[in-house]
């Protein structure tokens, strides 16, 4: 049973005992919710919309919901995750868009069957070691943060084929890069490259670099360092 409680000025709820165990996906979006109710009693919810509320943490027994596939909590006020994060064993989407999140538990990378994750616009300044581990991930947007390095692990998520780290402060891109053989787009805009790692000779994934530190002649200096060798699909609208 879909549950749809939008938008109607909710700041506290917890499931009627008539229904709760029919409840599988539910919509709590758009209310003042400023803590997350407990859901304890809710066995069969595998989608969670709280998007659009004024949460600033989460509680530690989020790791109840072990059925859960899809939770969006985007446009909350969350500060910080905790590590039952990881126990979320089901999950396969998660939105963390528009929050205030400076770091991630290492335990996210528990989430073996995480396929996408949004964490546009927070203020991280990292991705924990253990995203290596997510290897079924196919799509993350960690741009617009605050990320100055990216750790090497991330080569490890081969099933990633969609990957945006816009607008952050990236100076360095894994050297082994070419192992994300499943990649066909990868977003860099407005960091501050000045090189690019080498590409696998059957890649053929679009790299976007507008707004690097070597953007400007960008073309020349790609190719005199890659030689003959195999070259990513290099997209950028400034001047060659």
């Amino acid at each position: 049973m879909h549950l749809c409680l939008r938008a109607t000025k909710l700041a506290c709820w917890t499931p009627p005992e008539s229904v709760r165990d029919s409840i599988t996906s539910l919509d709590l979006g758009f209310n003042h919710f400023v803590a997350l109710p407990s859901f304890d009693p809710v066995p069969r919810l595998h989608t969670l919309w709280l998007h659009n509320n004024a949460l600033r943490r989460l509680p530690e027994d989020l790791g109840a919901l072990r059925q859960l596939r899809e939770l969006d909590l985007s446009y909350n006020q969350i500060e910080s995750l905790p590590e039952s994060l990881g126990e979320l064993e089901s999950l396969e989407i998660l939105n963390l868009q528009g929050n205030r999140l400076r770091d991630l538990p290492e335990s996210l990378g528990r989430l073996r069957r995480l396929r996408r994750i949004n964490l546009y616009q927070n203020e991280l300044r990292g991705l924990p070691t253990s995203i290596g581990r997510l290897t079924a991930l196919e799509h993350l947007d960690a741009s617009s943060n605050q990320i100055a390095e990216i750790p090497d692990s991330i080569t490890d998520c081969r099933a990633l084929r969609w990957w945006v780290m816009s607008h952050n402060r990236i100076s360095r891109l894994p050297e082994a890069l070419c192992r994300l053989s499943a990649l066909r787009g990868a977003f860099f805009t407005g960091n501050r490259l000045s090189s690019l790692p080498a590409a696998s000779a059957d890649s053929d994934a679009l790299v976007e670099i507008s707004g690097n530190a070597f953007a400007r002649g960008w073309a020349s200096s790609y190719e005199a360092a890659t030689g003959a060798g195999p070259r990513w699909r290099v997209r950028c609208t400034e001047p060659v």
